[in-house]
């Protein structure tokens, strides 16, 4: 499902280590989705991004997904080059 995903998504990760972002697609249950439940497993991509996707042998980032009012929404993991 994700390599059908066609949206865009930017690298920032070489000049800022947070960034304010906009989701643009959500994958939960191998469906795209409008949201994914507490404590689920979801894949999503980020209008931009400062996570390394895995890729050429280096290991994804992970780290912490936050809302505008500073609540933690989620851990990112696995983080994964997309094919955009």
């Amino acid at each position: 499902v994700l390599g059908e995903i066609d949206v865009p998504s930017h690298f920032t990760g070489y000049e800022e280590d947070v960034t304010e972002t906009k989701i643009n697609a959500i994958v939960y249950q191998d469906e795209i989705s409008q949201e994914a439940p507490a404590n689920s497993k979801a894949y999503f991509i980020a209008e931009k991004t400062p996570f390394y996707g895995e890729r050429g042998g280096q290991v994804g980032d992970s780290g912490k997904l936050y809302n505008l009012d500073g609540e933690l929404l989620g851990y990112i993991r696995d983080t994964k080059h997309a094919p955009n």
